[in-house]
């Protein structure tokens, strides 16, 4: 082998060990400062658990009905519920709303009416089966979406005006409405798009538990240089659980009390992030953060 070849063999060995060496995870963890607190974390395997307290301002109001419909065959039982359907179509644009419509539930009513049995001298009477219904009975759920400053006073007037029997969550639930049943609930405040809500939230309760460590570990002039670099670090900051709840929790309804946040997040969760009022509501707890950068 000429001294030409030999000299561009080492050269080509040369730079792949330059080029791994910029890839490698050792030597990025070489990056960190052995005198930092990041290397503090690495070296002492710590972990970052600390309290954070984040604010919601709910962003919209939320009102559910129930339609419902009867008929001798599936189609009479639909166009039962398209009249009122469009009636609250119309109001909800009319307020600048939009209307959710859910999955339609159908049923069927099967056998004969019970027979009313004879009353016995002396006896009071019994009282009377009811008629029987058709056969048909379809069940929707509409959610119905407005802006904050909606006159929700008008929009329930207007779905009471339209012939809506079932106004309300709790209405939902079979037998749970009329009015032998107590008032219930029937306008909630929400959030347009949680999942992005509580990923704020998240990030909020990082960034302050980083920033409680720093009081505690690094002396009162140099806070804030940990502070700013463990927040350059913070993707290599995973985090192992995170749990809020209400710092004043309304209660008396069901549901208000369940107001939480807990990480990893669950849809079902998403679900039930709702309020009573319009006012922010403070939410606090805890944050648990363990380093999981190179060099781990």
């Amino acid at each position: 082998m000429s001294s030409f070849m030999i000299a561009r063999t080492v050269l080509t060995i040369a730079s792949a060990v330059l080029m791994f060496s910029v890839l490698s995870p050792i030597s990025r963890a070489a990056e960190v400062d052995p005198s930092g607190y990041l290397s503090r974390l690495m070296g002492n395997r710590i972990s970052i658990t600390g309290l954070c307290t984040v604010t919601f301002k709910p962003d919209l109001a939320s009102i559910t009905v129930g339609l419902d419909g009867e008929g001798d065959t599936p189609d009479e039982a639909r166009r039962a519920m398209d009249d009122v359907r469009g009636k609250i179509r119309a109001l909800a644009s009319q307020h600048r709303g939009q209307v959710r419509e859910q999955e339609m539930i159908r049923m069927m009513r099967s056998g004969d009416p019970l027979p009313v049995a004879a009353a016995q001298p002396g006896m009071p009477a019994m009282m009377p089966v009811p008629a029987a219904g058709k056969t048909f009975v379809f069940s929707q759920r509409l959610d119905l979406e407005f802006p904050l400053s909606v006159d929700v006073d008008a929009v329930l007037l207007g779905l009471n005006k339209a012939g809506v029997k079932r106004i309300g969550r709790g209405a939902m639930t079979v037998g749970y409405y009329g009015r032998h049943m107590p008032p219930q609930p029937v306008v909630f405040y929400g959030f347009r798009e949680p999942e992005k809500m509580a990923e704020r939230a998240h990030q909020q309760c990082r960034v302050q538990a980083v920033e409680k460590w720093c009081q505690t570990q690094a002396p009162a002039d140099r806070q804030g240089e940990c502070v700013g670099e463990l927040k350059r670090a913070l993707g290599r900051l995973t985090t192992q659980n995170m749990s809020l709840r209400p710092v004043a929790a309304t209660t008396g309804y069901p549901g208000v009390g369940m107001f939480y946040l807990n990480y990893p997040f669950q849809p079902a969760m998403m679900q039930q992030l709702a309020l009573l009022g319009r006012a922010p509501v403070e939410l606090t707890g805890s944050i648990h953060l363990r380093y999981a950068g190179p060099g781990w």
